[in-house]
């Protein structure tokens, strides 16, 4: 990604604290902080299923770019990002368990 871009990958809020919007309270700081150390933009991803995180991320006004696909019944497996236009040419990588992928560089 580039130098001016953060990536938040896998929040968890343990059950007994859920509903208190510690979520928010995190992506707040982090939006605060962030800028101090060049970074002007934020990407995270969020589970298509977790209704609460997404309620969440939209209330922070966070908007979706894509989705990304990944699919495992063994021995059927594999994996879709979409493109990524506001990174440019930058890929932002692939599942780990799809070998059919280039490797990353």
């Amino acid at each position: 990604m580039p130098d001016d871009t953060g990536f938040v990958f896998h929040v968890f809020i343990l059950p007994a604290y859920r509903g208190q919007r510690l979520y928010a309270v995190l992506m707040s700081y982090a939006a605060e902080q962030l800028p101090d150390h060049g970074v002007r933009k934020l990407f995270l991803t969020t589970e298509c299923t977790n209704r609460s995180a997404l309620r969440s991320v939209n209330r922070m006004g966070f908007r979706e770019v894509g989705k990304a696909r990944l699919f495992k019944d063994a021995p059927l497996y594999g994996a879709g990002y979409p493109d990524q236009p506001f990174f440019g040419e930058v890929p932002t990588g692939r599942y780990a368990g799809d070998e059919r992928a280039a490797p990353y560089d």
